[in-house]
């Protein structure tokens, strides 16, 4: 979206609010979100009343965009700026609202990218690039493999150019080979460095080829660019941050999947239709 058109959207609430209900009323089909039925009316300020259970709601009730509790012109203006990778701190100043306002913003705008994401399948029919990285930890010292105080990260990359990331216990082979295994379809051509944890992927029926970076790091079309091509983009991504925990660090890397999944698409436009799906019962 040009920023010609998001201003055109954000002109005004009622302009904000239409577009907004393109997305929340697919086919304009309304119905009630606490019972299901189809059959509501209008009442004052916006809002609708169930002819069948009489619950009164509005177009943003228990969505995640209507968690923010914000103007909706507002709203999008955060997504925008969240779109543009401004920090939280920087969108608050840009805005004029509170850090604590736009850090909920920020926070319930990772977590609608993650949720739909946990059911995204696994690779199939391609080649997979598969790889270990490092988040965290305050000492200098030691990077990579044994670095004292990081969290270990799981990557694989598609050759097709998709990726998928998860925060690891460990990088023991068991660890390994499972998150490969909920994650790329058995009989799939693997790509690993030489790493001891990834010994056992063709016993688990993978077809497998290893490339030793202390030796070259392309042979043919056997290497890892593309998954250390990953790491280097979500490194990037996170370095405006300062350091992120362990606890959090699940929400920006399933961001960072988000955007790299997406490079190509209108980001804006997906951000907005996930912060109006409605939020699981269970969070």
């Amino acid at each position: 979206m040009t920023v010609l058109e998001f201003q055109d959207l954000v002109r005004s609430k009622k302009s904000a609010l239409k577009y907004l209900r393109t997305i929340c009323w697919p086919k304009s089909q309304l119905f009630c979100v606490k019972c299901g039925a189809t059959k509501v009316y209008r009442i004052q300020n916006e809002r609708y009343r169930c002819s069948a259970c009489r619950y009164s709601f509005t177009d943003l009730t228990g969505r995640y965009i209507g968690k923010l509790r914000l103007e909706p012109q507002i709203a999008l203006w955060l997504i925008k700026l969240f779109e543009l990778q401004l920090t939280a701190l920087q969108s608050s100043k840009q805005l004029q609202l509170s850090y604590p306002t736009v850090a909920k913003a920020y926070r319930l705008l990772r977590t609608s990218v993650r949720f739909p994401a946990e059911g995204r399948g696994v690779f199939a029919r391609c080649r997979v690039e598969v790889d270990e990285a490092y988040f965290g930890g305050r000492r200098r010292g030691v990077r990579g493999r044994g670095a004292e105080g990081k969290t270990a990260v799981f990557g694989a990359k598609s050759r097709k150019g998709q990726a998928r990331m998860e925060v690891l216990a460990d990088v023991s082979g068991p660890s390994l080979i499972g998150m490969i295994q909920k994650t790329v379809e058995i009989g799939t051509l693997v790509y690993t460095d030489t790493f001891k944890s990834y010994g056992e992927l063709r016993a688990n029926g993978y077809r497998h080829k290893r490339i030793n970076h202390r030796k070259r790091f392309v042979n043919g079309s056997t290497h890892t660019n593309g998954v250390e091509g990953l790491w280097s983009y979500v490194k990037e991504g996170l370095a405006k941050h300062h350091g992120i925990s362990k606890k959090h660090l699940p929400d920006y890397l399933a961001e960072q999947e988000f955007r790299f999944n997406h490079r190509s698409d209108d980001l804006f436009a997906l951000l907005v239709e996930n912060m109006c799906s409605f939020v699981p019962s269970n969070e």
